[in-house]
């Protein structure tokens, strides 16, 4: 694994909660260095099917993965 995705990683130690049945290597992925974070993005959840249209049409693999809550401000739940 890359020295950078496992910096990605002890970075964001304690804002992200990730499900116990996802393992280390898929929680590194979700860190990947090569992506500079490009593997997930947020928008204003009123912007969230507009911008997946206009990723599926511009043939990028794209999928709606979560939501931000006032339940966990500043945190990343990963479901």
């Amino acid at each position: 694994m890359p020295g950078g995705t496992k910096n990605n990683f002890a970075h964001l130690e304690g804002s992200v909660t990730f499900p116990a049945e996802l393992d280390q290597i898929g929680r590194w992925i979700l860190c990947d260095a090569v992506t500079s974070g490009g593997s997930l993005i947020s928008v204003a959840g009123d912007q969230a099917e507009a911008l997946l249209g206009d990723l599926l049409k511009a043939g990028v693999e794209a999928s709606l993965i979560g939501e931000t809550t006032a339940e966990h401000p500043e945190h990343i739940v990963v479901v």
